[in-house]
């Protein structure tokens, strides 16, 4: 299991990233936050299909979860699939930056600041 932050530099906002099985992060959301919270993160979401996901815990953490970290240009995509979703969360929700012409190249720049951060941290 790979569990870490990444942190976008320009403002006050991490993501904690893991890279594991369902079981492995289960047990850590468990820990953390109880095991209605992990029942909730594991099975509501049926991550048993799915090649990556992002959700807000309920501590207000944003995480990026994916069974292993990308190996591959499929599994690539997916990271970046999956911060895309991180990324509209940041600036549209908590930073009311709406995403238009306007405002397309902050998200592109968080976008490209999140996935090298995530590839640097995971050794690619």
């Amino acid at each position: 299991m790979i569990d870490f932050k990444v942190k976008i530099d320009f403002w006050d906002y991490e993501l904690r990233c893991i890279f594991s099985s369902e079981e492995a992060l289960y047990k850590v959301i468990e820990e953390e936050l109880g095991e209605e919270c992990a029942e909730y993160v594991v099975y509501t979401n049926d991550l048993s299909n799915c090649e990556g996901s992002t959700m807000i815990l309920p501590s207000g953490e944003s995480l990026l979860w994916m069974p292993h970290v990308p190996d591959d240009a499929r599994a690539t995509g997916v990271l970046i699939h999956e911060l895309f979703h991180i990324t509209k969360h940041a600036l549209s929700e908590i930073q009311q930056i709406p995403l238009d012409d306007s405002t397309e190249e902050v998200y592109a720049r968080v976008m490209g600041t999140l996935t090298t951060s995530i590839l640097e941290e995971c050794g690619i």
